[in-house]
């Protein structure tokens, strides 16, 4: 089967997911005052995407993608299928943003596109490792917490003890410059060294694996 047909199956696994994630986001837009920032509408959005990878990964391969093909076209198959939703998901937050949101500082779509990048990195490699799409999202979540918690120690470090008090700690862009950087530079990082260890160790399970294993099941039998 061709890859642009595999990825559209994926998609269309994919749509309820979708439809879920960008729900959510748009209602909990909604229930933010216009005139004020908040972070809940964009964790909406990570969360949202990061079920829908961690879905998509745990998943059974069908019998097209590792029986006729390498095993590589796996991995660009689930990749691109959850990068195509997740995009779609982060332009219509985008759009709705504008209408209903006040502005960090930072663009929206900027915002919206490095929100997804665990989603595209880090959780498909812990659901490999785990076998468990939910354990996946919430040891991601604990990544990215760890990651936003050592940005705020670099920033107390730097500006002292009324740091937060001072708002360099806070979501504002304007004045928390240097906590927001460590924070994005350091989650898209990690999310790129994950994405990059998933597929090489995606390669070497296929190979090993029987059809329609599985990655989870793939995983489970050669760790």
């Amino acid at each position: 089967m061709a890859i642009p047909s595999l990825i559209w199956t994926e998609i269309k696994f994919l749509l309820p997911w979708w439809a879920v994630t960008v729900a959510t986001s748009y209602l909990v837009l909604l229930a933010t005052p216009a005139s004020e920032y908040s972070d809940y509408p964009l964790m909406c959005l990570g969360l949202g995407c990061a079920l829908l990878a961690a879905q998509a990964f745990s998943r059974a391969i069908p019998p097209g993608e590792t029986d006729t093909s390498a095993p590589e076209q796996a991995w660009t198959v689930r990749m691109s299928a959850v990068s195509i939703t997740s995009l779609a998901a982060a332009a219509v937050f985008s759009l709705i943003s504008a209408a209903f949101r006040a502005s960090s500082g930072l663009p929206t779509p900027l915002l919206a596109v490095v929100t997804l990048t665990p989603a595209l990195g880090i959780v498909p490699y812990l659901t490999m490792r785990t076998g468990k799409p939910f354990a996946a999202v919430v040891l991601a979540a604990f990544i990215v917490g760890l990651i936003k918690i050592a940005s705020c120690i670099v920033v107390r470090i730097v500006y002292g003890a009324d740091a937060q008090a001072d708002g360099y700690m806070a979501g504002d862009w304007q004045t928390a410059k240097l906590m927001i950087s460590l924070f994005w530079i350091g989650t898209v990082i990690i999310s790129v060294v994950s994405a990059a260890a998933w597929r090489h160790r995606c390669s070497a399970l296929l190979t090993a694996a029987p059809p329609g294993s599985g990655l989870a099941v793939a995983l489970s039998q050669n760790d």
